[in-house]
């Protein structure tokens, strides 16, 4: 949900790894569904430092909004409160959560993504 103070309205932060077609088309896809315009899509290359992956091995996406910064799978329980259509799979979502599956799950996918999807390019930052 885009969260409004003072007349003033804040928009959560996406960071995606801007290589990877799975994760631009998965970009792509979440504009669609944010009628609300509560998200703000960036390259994980236009992160700060301190919220950037330390290694340059790590690429997950990465949210910041005004609760905070969320990872990895995180991030896909943050969407639930963000993106109406995310709502209806808060149960999913969140029962992943407890169980530990939907992190794991996350983690297969992104660690394999490139064998098995094709899907990205090498990862490398560059210094600004």
């Amino acid at each position: 949900m885009t969260e409004v103070r003072k007349g003033i309205m804040y928009r959560a932060t996406l960071y995606y790894d801007e290589r990877c077609t799975l994760c631009k088309r998965s970009v792509l896809l979440l504009k669609r569904l944010d009628w609300r315009n509560a998200l703000q899509p960036k390259p994980l290359s236009m992160a700060p430092e301190n919220i950037r992956p330390q290694s340059h091995e790590e690429r997950e996406l990465i949210l910041e909004d005004s609760a905070g910064i969320y990872r990895a799978y995180g991030v896909h329980r943050r969407l639930c409160a963000r993106v109406f259509p995310f709502v209806l799979a808060a149960p999913i979502i969140w029962l992943g959560a407890i169980t530990g599956l939907g992190p794991f799950i996350y983690g297969v996918i992104a660690r394999h993504r490139i064998r098995v999807l094709g899907a990205c390019e090498p990862w490398i930052y560059e210094e600004k």
